[in-house]
């Protein structure tokens, strides 16, 4: 009879044992899957956040080009004053600040918003760009107002 309470006991220990392992796998089953769950929403939100960092850093930058245009075209009546000859040589730099304007809107309507790193190299391309561009017609302006 003692021999048959031993192994009695022992599944009894062994099959609690067996259940209390198990409760604590799918507890932290559970809280893994909470955890990947919080990571996704993190991410989610970061997404969310670039993608509205992209529209609003657009927006900005097409009023800025629409600016350029306006400027080029206020140049452009400007210089209908000047001499032929410096009228020639203006209207041509008027040209070539036209076709980078028109580059960049094309670059920015090309672009397509991906991984942040190269979201990141394009911003400060464009920026760039976009800085020499309106340094170029405000000298441009400048030197307009200066010689008249």
């Amino acid at each position: 009879m003692k021999p048959r309470i031993l192994k009695m006991t022992f599944l009894v220990c062994m099959a609690s044992t067996i259940i209390t392992n198990c409760d604590n796998s799918v507890e932290n089953l559970n809280v893994a899957r909470l955890d990947s769950v919080k990571v996704f929403q993190k991410a989610e939100t970061v997404g969310l956040d670039s993608v509205t960092e992209y529209r609003n850093y657009r927006e900005k930058s097409e009023a800025k080009l629409i600016e350029n245009d306006i400027e080029i075209s206020k140049l452009k009546l400007k210089i209908k004053k000047d001499k032929k000859e410096v009228r020639a040589e203006r209207e041509k730099q008027l040209t070539d600040f036209e076709t980078k304007n028109l580059a960049l809107k094309n670059r920015m309507h090309q672009y397509k918003h991906g991984a942040t790193d190269k979201w990141e190299s394009f911003k400060l391309k464009f920026n760039t760009d976009m800085d020499e561009l309106a340094t170029s017609l405000s000298n441009i302006n400048e030197n307009h107002t200066k010689k008249n």
